[in-house]
C-alpha cells in the first residue's frame, strides 16, 4: 500500500501539491490525469524520491519513504506511460519485460 499523508511542494511560492492525501491499495492501477501544472508529475517524482516534499510524508507498506528509501526500492517499480521507446521495435516489444522499471 502507498500512502500519502497531506503531501504539499512549494516550489518558490508556487504550490505543485497542497495537501495531498491519497492511498494506493495493493493490486490497484493508479492513472493521473489533469491539466498542466495539476501536480501529476510531482506527486509522481514524490513517490520515487526523485524530489522531497515541503510537507507530509509518504509511506510505502507502512514504511516512511525517505526513511526507507533503499529497502523499498528493492520491493516497488514504477513504469512511466511512454508512447514508443524505440521507434525501430514493435509495439509489443517496446512494453515487454526485458524494460526496467524506474525504481521507487
Amino acid at each position: 500500500m502507498i500512502t500519502f499523508h497531506g503531501v504539499t511542494k512549494d516550489y518558490d511560492g508556487h504550490i505543485a501539491l497542497n495537501h495531498l492525501n491519497l492511498t494506493i491499495e495493493d493490486g490497484q492501477i493508479v492513472g493521473l490525469i489533469g491539466h498542466n501544472g495539476a501536480g501529476k508529475s510531482t506527486t509522481i517524482k514524490s513517490l520515487v524520491s526523485v524530489i522531497t516534499p515541503t510537507t507530509g510524508s509518504i509511506e510505502v507498506d507502512g514504511q516512511d519513504l525517505y526513511s526507507h528509501r533503499l529497502a523499498i526500492k528493492k520491493r516497488r517499480s514504477v513504469m512511466w506511460q511512454i508512447r514508443q521507446i524505440f521507434s525501430c521495435v514493435s509495439q509489443p516489444m517496446n512494453s515487454g519485460s526485458w524494460l526496467r522499471p524506474l525504481m521507487i
